[in-house]
């Protein structure tokens, strides 16, 4: 067998060397025209009341390692409770208007993922005065957590809503290949997740899921004003 003369070596060489600089390239080109793509929120999140309804909020920030894994472009975590009530929720919004290395998962990944164990089957309720364009109502899904541990068992009680380039839907299933600059051209491309969580008074499953309807009836409609139009 011939041996390869060395202009041919450094002939192949040079191909390699100039496949993988145009690569580099692109791939650069294109995490610039992702970040050039970006659909921003028509507000800010912040801008979000802390009062809402009588309840009152405050922001609790997410540790840097879940910022991190989530690639949000923007969110808010808030603590809100009603003084006169004593019922508290905790809302969290995670945004993401351009390609990201991470995409928000519904409750029934996060929490398992946490140590919490699904105590029944998710529902879907319909959420109270909330509409779409066409009229027709947002409906949240719920889910039933507890996780034991050395002090006893806790509970939480989750609702979630995701909103993708404008269309409301109660799951998460799906939503990874709507990420804008996946699959979907950008432009105009948005995901927003919202979890709104309870932990029941006196293991009432059913009161929490009225408080966090409640909360959502409220909320909903003051993220909607923030979002884009979506794709028509």
């Amino acid at each position: 067998m011939e041996k390869a003369r060395p202009i041919q070596v450094i002939a192949v060489l040079l191909l390699l060397l100039a496949v993988v600089g145009g690569a580099s390239r692109w791939a650069r080109s294109s995490r610039a025209a992702a970040a050039a793509a970006y659909t921003p929120p028509l507000a800010p999140l912040e801008t979000i009341p802390m009062d809402i309804g009588g309840y009152r909020g405050r922001d609790i920030p997410l540790r840097a390692d879940v910022m991190q894994t989530a690639g949000v472009d923007t969110y808010i975590q808030r603590e809100y409770v009603n003084p006169t009530t004593g019922k508290r929720v905790l809302l969290y919004i995670g945004y993401w208007g351009r390609e990201n290395i991470g995409t928000g998962h519904g409750p029934e990944v996060c929490y398992p993922a946490a140590g919490w164990k699904i105590d029944s089957p998710a529902e879907e309720k319909p959420i109270p005065g909330v509409n779409v364009g066409d009229g027709q109502t947002v409906r949240a899904g719920f889910f039933r957590f507890v996780r034991t541990e050395p002090e006893g068992i806790r509970r939480i009680a989750v609702g979630f809503v995701a909103v993708v380039s404008g269309q409301y839907q109660p799951s998460s299933r799906g939503v990874f290949w709507h990420r804008p600059g996946y699959l979907l051209p950008d432009g105009g491309h948005f995901l927003a997740q919202v979890h709104v969580s309870a932990v029941p008074r006196a293991d009432e499953w059913d009161a929490a899921d009225a408080d966090i309807l409640e909360f959502m009836e409220l909320a909903l409609p003051l993220l909607a004003e923030r979002l884009p139009r979506g794709v028509e």
